[in-house]
């Protein structure tokens, strides 16, 4: 019985240090200014990001249409 435990304390060790998820890399863009762009909203409106500035941005690119 003492080594079926120890068999499985060492196989849960191997499976919780296998599923930790990798370090993230930090991204050398990260809370940087976004350079200045105009790009066309769905209404076909010009959209400026300049106008946008201090306001919390998303943008979405897809591909096709709705």
């Amino acid at each position: 019985m003492k080594i079926y435990t120890s068999l499985f304390i060492f196989f849960v060790a191997i499976l919780v240090t296998a599923c930790q998820a990798p370090p993230q890399k930090k991204s050398p863009l990260l809370n940087k200014e976004a350079p200045g762009f105009t790009l066309l909203d769905s209404t076909e409106k010009e959209r400026n990001l300049f106008d946008l500035k201090g306001k919390n941005v998303l943008l979405v690119f897809y591909r096709g249409s709705w």
